[in-house]
């Protein structure tokens, strides 16, 4: 599975975004988290038929009806990990201070062991890419 990691904010709450592609399942995941309610997803790919969808174009849609948007590049890397059925890869893409960075092989342990607002306030944005 690739796991690629934006923070942003949504409607004023600090907002976790994950996305990548599930190698066992074949196809794309999407959820979407608030910093006020990380147990209870704000938009999970679980919650809908088709929830690993073979082309990303669903969950580009979902993220534009929601006015979220990501940097070009998770979108460009996403596509090329299913071409390449990618595993094991966790990116954090941070967009601060109008200055994109890429942040590669991020062990999965500190993402899952720290909060949204505390990756937030090392990654998020501070003004939309």
């Amino acid at each position: 599975m690739s796991q690629h990691h934006f923070f942003t904010l949504h409607h004023d709450k600090k907002t976790h975004i994950l996305l990548g592609w599930d190698k066992p399942l074949q196809g794309f995941f999407l959820v979407i988290e608030k910093e006020d309610d990380i147990d209870n997803p704000f938009w999970s790919n679980l919650d809908i038929k088709d929830s690993h969808p073979k082309k990303l174009d669903t969950f580009i849609m979902i993220l534009k009806n929601m006015n979220i948007k990501l940097p070009d590049t998770i979108e460009q890397e996403v596509i090329r990990d299913s071409i390449n059925n990618v595993v094991n890869k966790i990116i954090i893409h941070s967009y601060k201070n109008n200055v994109y960075k890429r942040i590669a092989d991020v062990d999965g342990v500190y993402i899952t062991n720290e909060s949204i607002p505390a990756l937030y306030d090392k990654y998020g944005v501070i003004c939309q890419p």
